[in-house]
């Protein structure tokens, strides 16, 4: 899908790599291959240990271009594994560790009140899935189904936003263009 689009834009892509660290893939080698030739930039779909070090030794080999990362990497380990390479780096994120609604804030003071540590988007998630469920729950009516029911309701108030579910279940929303600048993840501004 993502190809697709790219190229439809008039984007080419020079280089399509698979690897798995399950199998022992020398991250060295998969970046090797990755900086031959002049592409602009690179798009991991990985893991934040293996995008932390696959963005180290693409720097050490000495690619300056653009990396874009998958959300799935955005956690606090991929400081750990890719250190001061990774800054720089892009990716698009549902969520804003920075977002001011009301909403979002009350959640935020009750959770480190209770569990006394912050949370992140695991946290905030878990509350909006328990919140689906809990509608769902409220207003099934006869031999509706719960699932039916959450689908039936389309759109649901999230802590920092609306979202909405498709027919699969899998939550739709805005997504926030952020980078890693000095240990930090910051929201590119429009």
């Amino acid at each position: 899908a993502f190809g697709d689009e790219f190229e439809a834009l008039g984007g080419e892509i020079a280089m399509h790599r698979i690897f798995s660290s399950a199998n022992n893939a020398r991250l060295q080698d998969v970046a090797a291959d990755m900086v031959v030739g002049d592409a602009e930039g690179i798009m991991l779909l990985a893991g934040a240990l293996d995008s932390g070090l696959l963005c180290q030794y693409l720097r050490q080999k000495g690619f300056d271009g653009s990396i874009l990362v998958s959300q799935w990497s955005i956690t606090r380990d991929i400081f750990r594994h890719g250190g001061s390479a990774v800054n720089g780096i892009r990716f698009f994120d549902a969520f804003d560790n920075d977002n001011r609604s009301d909403r979002y804030l009350a959640f935020k003071r009750a959770f480190e009140t209770r569990f006394k540590y912050p949370s992140g988007f695991a946290g905030a998630y878990g509350f909006e899935a328990a919140q689906v469920v809990i509608e769902g729950i409220r207003r099934a009516k006869g031999s509706v189904g719960l699932r039916d029911t959450i689908l039936s309701i389309g759109e649901f108030e999230g802590l920092q936003a609306r979202f909405a579910m498709d027919r699969f279940g899998d939550v739709k929303r805005q997504r926030i263009l952020k980078t890693i600048k000095d240990g930090q993840f910051v929201s590119l501004k429009r």
